[in-house]
């Protein structure tokens, strides 16, 4: 019997890249840089959705060289930590998930070394069938090589265009938006829109799409 594909991608969606962004910016704090100096370069960094630890830390010690490498070693140590930030509905869902019927991707895009890191960090691509990185084709052209167009699978993200983009692509693909909190609504790393994604709340309502 083929397997129903279900593609999940990571940050904001298994991971919870808030609670990072926050540990980040207490530790630069700690150093006397305020958050607007902070929060000015995250938004600098996300502009091109390649946000990388280095390029951060490059922009907010501008002035201060002799910081930066102490802070990388920091930003690693967050990062390392990644495994107390995966969502708490996460790993149930998908030591739950019938094998037999489904195969299991996670998708992520960005700066490939950062997406990887964190990942790895995180634990979770171990339940995973594979593990796809993308830092310049977004995310519906990708699965191009993966899926054909009229094939039925599952997608979940929570970018509300980039939902948009493989409900747009794959008619019969069921691409869902995960909605898990309104505290970082106005994140740039994030894309609400005015779109009209159908939405669920955490991974484990995905089961209510489930065949």
């Amino acid at each position: 019997m083929k397997k129903t594909k279900i593609f999940i991608d990571f940050d904001g969606t298994l991971h919870d890249t808030a609670k990072l962004k926050e540990a980040t910016f207490s530790a630069f704090e700690k150093f006397g840089f305020s958050r607007d100096i902070i929060l000015a370069a995250y938004v600098a960094e996300c502009a091109d959705a390649k946000f990388t630890s280095a390029g951060f830390v490059e922009r907010i010690c501008a002035k201060r060289n002799d910081l930066i490498d102490r802070f990388e070693i920091i930003y690693d140590k967050i990062v390392s930590d990644s495994d107390d930030r995966v969502y708490p509905d996460v790993i149930p869902f998908l030591i739950n998930l019938d094998r037999t019927k489904y195969e299991i991707n996670l998708i992520t895009l960005g700066d490939l070394s950062f997406q990887e890191k964190k990942v790895m960090a995180s634990g979770i691509d171990k339940h995973f069938d594979n593990t796809y990185y993308t830092s310049d084709t977004p995310k519906w052209q990708y699965l191009t090589d993966l899926v054909l167009s009229e094939e039925r699978f599952l997608f979940v993200d929570d970018r509300s265009d980039t939902v948009a983009e493989i409900a747009k692509h794959y008619p019969k693909a069921v691409a869902l938006e995960i909605n898990r909190s309104d505290e970082d609504k106005d994140d740039p790393a994030r894309n609400r829109g005015d779109y009209t994604n159908t939405c669920i709340s955490n991974i484990g309502e995905l089961n209510n799409y489930l065949d």
